[in-house]
């Protein structure tokens, strides 16, 4: 049964990865797709420090502070140091950042949308439950790994 499981969702996330590689490709999006999910994971999460930030993306902390610059200077996040003392350099969207994730999800809808017009209303159904099912993951249910070494990583 757990076999079944795995396979239906292993084909479920490498479909949807299919479907946005190629809609975005289709219409010419040069953007990079760790620029997206940055500023995704700001605007699901809030405010993260720039470790945290870098863990959560598997982005190395330089690479990420070079996208974190440009993304400041284009006034969609800003940076701080945390409130609570830590000294951690904390990032957030800006409202503009905000806006920018939100249009960004609802372009990206609207381009998908001619791609699943052979759907039928039935099958509509069907996606809008298991978004909702779907939406309803439970990381703290995940059992965690301990931290890789320090070193190379994998490719």
């Amino acid at each position: 049964m757990d076999d079944e499981r795995q396979a239906a969702l292993s084909e479920l996330v490498t479909a949807v990865h299919r479907m946005i590689r190629v809609t975005v490709s289709a219409h010419g999006d040069r953007t990079a797709s760790s620029t997206r999910q940055l500023l995704a994971t700001l605007h699901s999460e809030g405010a993260m420090s720039m470790r945290d930030l870098s863990a959560a993306l598997r982005i190395a902390a330089p690479a990420l502070a070079h996208s974190v610059a440009m993304l400041e200077d284009r006034g969609l996040l800003t940076r701080h140091l945390d409130a609570g003392g830590s000294g951690a350099d904390m990032v957030a969207l800006t409202d503009a950042g905000s806006d920018e994730a939100e249009a960004w999800h609802a372009q990206l809808s609207a381009m998908i949308l001619p791609g699943l017009a052979h759907l039928t209303d039935e099958d509509w159904a069907v996606v809008a439950g298991a978004a909702a099912r779907i939406a309803s993951f439970d990381g703290d249910a995940l059992e965690t790994q301990p931290p890789e070494p320090r070193g190379p990583r994998p490719v």
